[in-house]
């Protein structure tokens, strides 16, 4: 999503407190956003901090941090939101970690405060808190990267040297985590359930600042109805699927196998 569609959607949320829902639990969640160009990519294991106004002063009850598509929550419902002291009602506020080489750019307070009360329903629930940070020290429109190879998880072609893997697929839905130079963790590839068609769909999404790099045909897919041979891939021989793509998210439809091999070419912020 562009930083000025998703500034506008959060303005809109917090102005109504984004509290449309009938359940019962208390929660309080949202999402943790790097604005990178005129873009914004979500953050994974960032820490979101809770604390609550007691006796009038706001103490720290919990944290957590972001998952792969920088959703954070506290909920009722799975106990990270808790009664304190007595009840899970009053006033909060959230703070997200600070990390030197970043600037926070929203909220401008630099946390929420919001309340939830038991009545109506509806303000039990307070959505869309989300932060925003961007990299200090460079030209956001020229940023500096790092060009990476990268292959979704899944098991190596061969035991040592190239560290290259193929997806198992079983035809159930799931997503699997991208890594970038074997140690990097760049984003996750989604596969859907086989359509009547017989076909799959994948959706890639890089995250923590990576992107598709700027070559052709860096997106190669090859499918294997067993498993493949122990041999070194050469994904310029991948046939099932070559595409070019920018941005850090694409979706592609390629008939079922029993086994993927996904590699791209990504760039990795320096």
């Amino acid at each position: 999503m562009t930083y000025s569609k998703l500034m506008k959607a959060m303005l809109l949320t917090v102005a109504v407190l984004g509290l449309i829902s009938v359940a019962s639990a208390c929660e309080i969640s949202g999402y943790k956003y790097e604005k990178v160009g005129d873009e914004t990519q979500p953050v994974e294991g960032w820490t979101i901090y809770l604390y609550k106004l007691v006796n009038g002063k706001f103490v720290y009850l919990t944290e957590t941090t972001t998952d792969a598509n920088g959703y954070y929550h506290f909920s009722e419902a799975d106990k990270t939101l808790t009664p304190f002291p007595k009840s899970t009602y009053g006033t909060y506020r959230v703070y997200e970690e600070s990390r030197t080489g970043w600037t926070q750019l929203y909220p401008t307070t630099g946390f929420y405060e919001v309340q939830l009360i038991r009545y109506p329903r509806e303000a039990r629930i307070v959505r869309g808190l989300n932060f925003i940070n961007q990299r200090d020290n460079i030209d956001n429109n020229n940023i500096c990267y790092t060009d990476e190879t990268a292959w979704v998880a899944g098991s190596r072609y061969i035991e040592k040297g190239n560290w290259a893997t193929y997806t198992p697929y079983d035809g159930a839905a799931k997503t699997v985590d991208i890594y970038a130079g074997q140690t990097i963790k760049v984003g996750t590839a989604t596969f859907s359930a086989p359509d009547t068609n017989g076909n799959v769909t994948i959706t890639i999404d890089l995250n923590n600042g990576a992107a598709f790099a700027d070559v052709e045909e860096n997106l190669k897919m090859q499918g294997y109805t067993d498993v493949p041979a122990e041999n070194n891939p050469s994904p310029g021989k991948f046939t099932t699927y070559k595409g070019t793509f920018s941005g850090s998210s694409a979706t592609v439809t390629i008939p079922q196998y029993a086994y993927y091999g996904i590699h791209l070419d990504v760039k990795v912020p320096c």
